[in-house]
């Protein structure tokens, strides 16, 4: 299982210097990697990444679009995969699959003394498979022998591509302002380092 930083730096070492990124909420840390790439965010939008990024796609014809997102967010319209198939968009949608509405559980582990309700999934898609039967290719980076290759791979390959990244349940995105905190309150940072 790779962990987000590690799937971040491969991202950032195979991406085309005029990459869009479309990130939603569970993977907005990745500016901490690659801080001067054009990034588009849709923080707290769930469901909204992929939508847009197929809109970027349909704008930009011919300009590579990477999705960052969560798989509680893609359940929300996981129809967009159809759309990418039959536009036939150059997007990779990295999918951060840790079988939970993951911000949900990590504000709900932080600040509600692990009080867990309405944040885990009782059943667990198969994304690779879906993405298949939209007609999206995919990848699996869980039954990858060499889950960093695999991702080089995948974005290599000219088309829509979903690339499922399994997480570790407790892997948190940080930095993060608490409910209702300022930014110089904000955990696992430094305010003025994210302004």
């Amino acid at each position: 299982m790779m962990k987000r930083d590690q799937c971040f730096r491969v991202l950032a070492s195979h991406c085309p210097d005029d990459v869009v990124v479309a990130v939603y909420s569970s993977a907005f840390d990745w500016v901490r990697i690659r801080p001067h790439a054009l990034n588009y965010f849709a923080v707290g939008a769930m469901g909204l990444a992929s939508s847009h990024a197929l809109g970027l796609a349909l704008g930009q014809p011919g300009r590579r679009i990477i999705v960052l997102d969560g798989d509680g967010s893609l359940l929300m319209n996981l129809s967009e995969l159809a759309t990418a198939a039959e536009e036939e968009v150059d997007v990779k949608l990295v999918l951060f699959n840790n079988g939970l509405h993951g911000l949900v559980h990590q504000q709900q582990a932080l600040f509600l003394g692990r009080r867990f309700i309405a944040d885990r999934f009782r059943a667990r898609p198969d994304f690779a498979a879906l993405a298949r039967g939209f007609g999206v290719p995919a990848v699996d980076l869980e039954t990858a022998s060499d889950p960093a290759a695999e991702l080089a791979s995948a974005l290599a390959r000219p088309g829509p591509c979903l690339i499922n990244a399994p997480i570790a349940e407790e892997e948190q995105v940080l930095p993060m302002v608490p409910p209702g905190g300022a930014n110089r309150e904000m955990i696992g940072g430094q305010a003025d380092a994210v302004l």
